[in-house]
């Protein structure tokens, strides 16, 4: 991305290519937008700017495109906050990124959430492979539900890693 630019809830993004937002430049992603993301690709904010604010109502969703596995590259926000996003069915890593009231549901990363702030979000149905036994790194949680988690592939119990937890819910993980 180049400019300043604006996605609209009422056109289908399909994401083909790593998406990078370079100093300077503004990504505003609206209310009740869907971007379907290919395999292989990410979204950097590159120390640029992201206003991505849902709203109850209408949430922003972050999802695979159809007919791919959803394994996407890492999301890095560089602080950046976004709120009342549905993140689904994805294999990603988020970096430096403030959650609030987002719904996490099946992610399939070990350690999906590093050096990030989550507040009133749920983490539902994730699912990271292999010999790593977490779904985050360094992350502060404040009165999340985070419920029904697992270790696939692996002997070892669910657990969130190095961090912090307040006022939060945690069950049948």
């Amino acid at each position: 991305i180049a400019e300043d630019m604006t996605l609209y809830p009422n056109v289908h993004y399909i994401v083909t290519k790593t998406l990078a937002v370079p100093e300077g430049v503004i990504l505003t992603i609206l209310p009740g937008t869907v971007l379907k993301f290919k395999d292989n690709v990410g979204l950097f904010t590159v120390n640029g700017s992201l206003s991505c604010e849902g709203t109850p109502e209408h949430p922003i969703v972050f999802t695979k495109a159809e007919s791919e596995k959803g394994v996407v590259q890492e999301f890095n926000f560089d602080d950046n906050a976004i709120s009342y996003v549905h993140i689904k069915d994805l294999m990603v890593k988020f970096t430096r990124t403030n959650f609030s009231h987002c719904i996490v549901d099946y992610i399939r990363q070990p350690y999906a959430f590093n050096y990030s702030n989550l507040f009133a979000c749920n983490i539902t149905r994730c699912t990271p492979g292999g010999s790593v036994v977490g779904i985050s790194f360094k992350s502060l949680f404040y009165s999340c539900n985070i419920v029904g988690n697992q270790i696939v592939g692996s002997d070892k119990s669910f657990v969130l890693g190095a961090g912090e937890l307040e006022n939060c819910n945690i069950f049948s993980n």
